[in-house]
């Protein structure tokens, strides 16, 4: 075999793939953003399409799409027009080789993981071109010169980040709100520190709080009621304004490191209110679970069962047949109960608890004497609160004297006098609990409450699921059983709220002859 045919035998053991010399094809897509809104309506957007535009003019790019033209932040890579642009060049790898930035902190900031994509890019063919650093980066050097931008711009980024969380860790520590004024405030921003101040809508959150502290309705229910007067938010927005302890005048941040910091802006509710509105949910167990009510199934979670003893029925809907059940809460308990079958008993329950009626001249007489006989003696208790309101609010004004005087600085004044105030409002509340109610309000709450407790299951059966929940844990605070076996319910301790009943229903009793 001549020398000629040999080489070209050999040429059969050559390995990898012919390349193309000298390709000429560059195809390329275009990639614009900013880091704000504010920026895109500077034209910086524009700056950056047009500076792309001349380039790949230029130097002979042809361009296949555009993406970005928006805001967002380059601190990670999750962002839907980049993802949509990443997406777009890998399935047309054969045909796009080129993505054509303004710089390369437009393409991301996001450092070592910027990186990482620009590999990958490249192992398919795809170089990323800054059209204001531009760089060979198919060549060692040319990757090198890349890598060290994109590690500088995310050292940039992390730089800027880390003076805007001092900036505000500052000024919440000297109590002014940062980010998305809270519902019912805004930001007053004639001042130079841009206090916060209250809208129209205060009103309403104001109101919320009290439906939830005071009538202990739940968020759904408040909802219905408020969403007509300008509170539109759904439930779970409405916990975290209950929780939110800016509305007592108080400022809470991660930033603050577990700090509580008093705010330069008026409180909506008093603290008293707030706590209130945030007492803990009560728990499965020992005590019934605060849920939100339904009107189809007010005794969801109010019901024990009694294979268990530790769940309590949940109410679901069979939409098939339109008919709503309880259930046992525990997976491995069957046992449920058709609503109607349950309300029919707890109302005929209801019912053995109803007082007769032909005793309410006698009770309501007993009842009266009873609350008098209470209130005996506690004059000098009365005497004592008194004297100490009048002694705490001697010395809050003596502060503001010596406040307003410029004898004492603003914060020390803030700090005793808050101290003061919340001594004084529970002394007040402890005086209100003393002081006897005149006869007329007596005889009221005691006729409201005798027809209540004469019509005990007609009013439960003709109330809303409000009502409904509030006279079930009044009568039944520790809640019922339901015995899935036997199909009856009992109420936990029975027997000692059946016997204070058939005491209270004895005309010796009502005379005086039972103690």
């Amino acid at each position: 075999m001549a020398f000629d045919d040999q080489l070209e035998a050999l040429h059969r053991f050559a390995r990898g793939e012919v390349q193309e010399v000298n390709s000429t094809k560059k195809n390329a897509v275009i990639y614009t953003r900013v880091s704000s809104k504010e920026q895109t309506e500077n034209l910086s957007l524009d700056t950056q399409l047009q500076a792309i535009l001349k380039f790949a003019q230029n130097q002979s790019y042809s361009i296949v799409s555009t993406f970005g033209g928006t805001y967002e932040s380059a601190k990670d890579d999750e962002r839907e027009e980049f993802q949509r642009m990443l997406n777009f060049v890998k399935r047309n790898k054969g045909e796009v080789n080129s993505i054509l930035v303004y710089s390369f902190d437009r393409f991301s900031r996001s450092g070592a993981n910027s990186i990482f994509l620009s590999e990958q890019l490249r192992q398919q063919g795809i170089q990323i071109v800054s059209v204001t650093q531009p760089t060979n980066t198919f060549t060692p050097s040319g990757e090198l010169h890349q890598n060290i931008m994109m590690v500088f711009s995310h050292f940039d980024n992390q730089l800027r980040k880390q003076k805007t969380i001092a900036g505000m860790k500052e000024r919440l520590l000297r109590g002014y709100w940062t980010g998305i004024a809270p519902k019912g405030y805004d930001y007053d921003r004639k001042q130079r520190e841009k206090p916060l101040v209250q809208t129209p809508l205060a009103k309403v959150v104001k109101r919320a709080f009290y439906l939830k502290a005071v009538d202990g309705l739940s968020n759904a229910e408040i909802l219905r009621k408020l969403e007509p007067l300008g509170l539109k938010v759904n439930q779970k927005s409405l916990s975290k304004i209950f929780s939110n302890p800016i509305y007592a005048g108080y400022l809470s941040n991660k930033l603050l490191d577990g700090q509580l910091v008093k705010g330069n802006h008026k409180a909506i509710v008093s603290k008293e209110i707030f706590l209130r509105a945030n007492e803990s949910k009560r728990q499965i167990g020992n005590r019934i679970r605060q849920t939100e009510a339904n009107v189809n199934v007010p005794l969801k979670n109010f019901v024990l069962c009694s294979s268990c003893m530790t769940c309590r029925l949940t109410g679901y809907e069979m939409k098939a047949r339109g008919i709503w059940y309880y259930k046992c809460s525990k997976k491995s308990c069957c046992h449920n109960v058709s609503a109607e079958k349950l309300h029919s008993m707890f109302f005929g329950l209801l019912k053995r608890m109803t007082i007769d009626k032909r005793l309410k001249p006698k009770l309501k007489l007993k009842l009266i004497s009873h609350y008098k006989s209470l209130n005996e003696g506690k004059q000098d208790e009365v005497r004592r609160l008194k004297a100490q309101l009048i002694e705490i609010q001697k010395e809050l004004d003596l502060l503001e004297e010596r406040y307003a005087l410029g004898k004492i600085q603003e914060g020390v004044y803030e700090k005793v006098s808050a101290k003061r105030l919340d001594v004084k409002q529970d002394l007040e509340r402890k005086l209100f609990g003393l002081i006897p109610q005149n006869k007329s309000n007596i005889e009221e709450f005691v006729d409201f409450a005798l027809n209540l407790a004469s019509n005990l299951h007609k009013a439960w059966k003709h109330a809303d699921v409000t009502e409904k929940t509030r006279i079930q844990n009044f009568v039944f605070p520790n809640g019922i059983i339901y015995n899935s076996v036997e199909r009856k319910i009992t109420a936990r301790q029975l027997e000692v709220i059946m016997t204070q009943l058939y005491k209270m229903n004895d005309d010796r009793y009502l005379e005086g002859g039972i103690n």
